[in-house]
């Protein structure tokens, strides 16, 4: 079959990836023509990291920032900008819906490429069949990834797993249709299910996958298979939560990966650019390394605003508050993940020609930040008639930039897998096997068991209370991390939960809400039942003739 590759814009996304470890060390410069590819490893490296590139440019700030604002973890801090994702106010035409759509399937496109070529029973130069597996593997857990996001969003969508041929003498590769969603999460399952068996048990650079990652995400699709939205697909409820737990399971046999003793660590490895999987088991990886690599935004648009006096100091525009709905989830006295995840201050400097950074203290619990990957922290350095005298400890190393950070982004986390796992467990069984995976991540944050805090209550745990506790789990430990407005969906909670949101901070005369604060209200009062799902970007419309709005649209 003859093979099309865009080579230079596959070169350029080369460059752009991040260059922290021999397998991201590839020189770009090179333009290949198709008849040459997958010659020899240098392409295959190539073409993964290309494909790998994709994910990078998604989660820059549309995956990683804009699908999590606009749930009741975040809100939008400003009106007058753009991102009407987080405002509940796209439509077809939203220029992030048609970038997410776009890019998403270009790395698909990248994807099937490696694995078309790395399926064929002929050698390669100085590809060993472990590199092969690996890279393969890879692809198939990309693809998995870039489909599970696309079917989430949009439901049902074109559905494309081999290579593009020449398109000038079969343009129905173009214009396929759309593939219903059971359909799509078909392969899904295989995808992740083939990277399982592909993949070495330890990946072989940061950023790349490994049995575990593809167990876990395994995992994810099937628990999303099981929601509302599609109620277990082609497979079955039942048999998607089972599917769960034994993929979970899988992750443990591995070995790999466990829960670091203190939260915080997992953020400040991401922050300092500490390499550690122990807990973060797949990752983004961004890096800065000048002004051509700009690396990512984790951290600017989620962070706490920053008033800084020059252009190379840890910035951000504080473009995101935290819901006082999410504030509350937290045991504020002793969960250790709520000082860290949301913060009561923001950085400024006292003096413009010698700036000192210090905190200035936010009143106003509606305007507080996610703090989740600051860029810098409050710090004692000392006292002045017995009061504290606090500076800002900057924490990441490395190139800094204003705008832009080194900070990686995590995909996959171990307490995700954990929680997961009881989730499925108490809707198969009840909790009498779910509390076990659950109290190990409460009590890493500083809490009691769930059992033992509620029967000092006189509260009895059964299924639905459980249910409803794993439920606001999820959002006390992985907030901000992408996960809050599909598990809103797939609970078929997204519109009430918004609606919820918004009627609270309206009418609860403790939050002292008034004019200025009525665009934090705005997600909350524009939501409606079609916003479960995204529209397909008009330009697909108009190029794909075979292609059809989602009804909801």
């Amino acid at each position: 079959m003859k093979r099309l590759f865009k080579i230079l814009l596959l070169a350029v996304g080369v460059l752009s990836f991040s260059a922290c470890n021999d397998f991201l060390d590839i020189d770009p410069s090179d333009k290949y023509d198709y008849k040459d590819f997958f010659k020899d490893v240098s392409h295959v490296d190539m073409a993964v990291a290309g494909a790998y590139n994709k994910v990078n440019e998604l989660y820059m700030r549309n995956m990683s920032v804009w699908i999590n604002t606009g749930t009741d973890e975040l809100l939008r801090s400003i009106n007058t900008r753009n991102e009407n994702i987080t405002k509940f106010e796209y439509d077809s035409f939203d220029p992030d819906l048609k970038r997410i759509w776009n890019t998403s399937y270009s790395g698909i496109s990248r994807c099937n490429d490696v694995i078309y070529n790395l399926s064929l029973d002929r050698p390669i130069e100085d590809l060993t069949d472990e590199a092969r597996n690996a890279s393969l593997g890879d692809a198939y857990l990309v693809r998995g990834l870039l489909y599970l996001n696309l079917v989430r969003m949009f439901e049902h969508i074109p559905l494309r797993t081999e290579p593009y041929g020449d398109l000038s003498e079969n343009l129905d590769q173009r214009n396929l249709p759309n593939s219903p969603a059971n359909e799509v999460y078909d392969v899904i399952l295989s995808d992740f299910k083939q990277a399982a068996k592909l993949l070495p048990s330890e990946a072989s650079a940061l950023g790349r996958g490994n049995k575990s990652v593809a167990y876990g995400m395994l995992a994810r699709a099937y628990l999303n298979l099981a929601g509302v939205r599609t109620n277990g697909g082609n497979v079955g409820i039942d048999e998607c939560y089972r599917q769960v737990v034994v993929a979970c399971d899988s992750v443990d046999a591995e070995n790999v990966h466990s829960l670091l003793p203190e939260y915080s660590e997992v953020f400040l490895n991401q922050i300092k650019g500490i390499k550690s999987e122990t807990e973060s088991m797949w990752e983004v990886v961004f890096n800065v390394t000048s002004n051509i690599n700009l690396g990512g935004n984790i951290g600017t648009y989620n962070g706490p605003k920053s008033n800084l006096s020059g252009t190379n100091e840890a910035g951000s525009s504080g473009a995101t508050f935290v819901t006082v709905k999410h504030t509350e989830l937290y045991d504020q006295e002793s969960d250790s993940r709520f000082d860290w995840n949301c913060a009561d201050w923001w950085i400024r400097y006292r003096e413009a020609n010698n700036p000192q950074y210090y905190p200035t203290y936010i009143t106003d619990s509606l305007r507080w930040y996610p703090a989740k990957w600051r860029r810098g922290s409050p710090n004692v350095i000392g006292y002045e008639d017995g009061e504290p005298i606090e500076s800002i400890e900057f924490l990441e190393n490395g190139f800094i930039l204003r705008s832009h950070t080194s900070i990686n982004f995590p995909l996959l986390r171990y307490s995700d897998v954990l929680l997961m796992r009881a989730e499925a467990n108490n809707e198969l069984n009840g909790p009498s096997s779910a509390l076990m995976d659950l109290d190990r991540v409460r009590n890493r944050a500083g809490l009691k068991s769930l059992e033992s805090e509620l029967s000092e209550k006189g509260i009895f745990v059964d299924k639905e209370i459980l249910r409803n506790e794993l439920m606001d789990e999820r959002s006390r430990e992985l907030c901000y991390e992408g996960h809050r407005r599909f598990d809103l969906v797939r609970w078929g909670k997204l519109e009430s939960t918004m609606r919820d949101l918004s009627n609270y901070m309206r009418t609860n005369p403790f939050l002292g809400f008034g004019n200025d604060d009525i665009f934090l209200a705005t997600p909350g009062e524009n939501v409606d039942k079609k916003h479960v799902v995204f529209p397909i970007p008009q330009d697909e419309m108009m190029l794909n003739k075979n292609i059809k709005q989602h009804p909801l649209w």
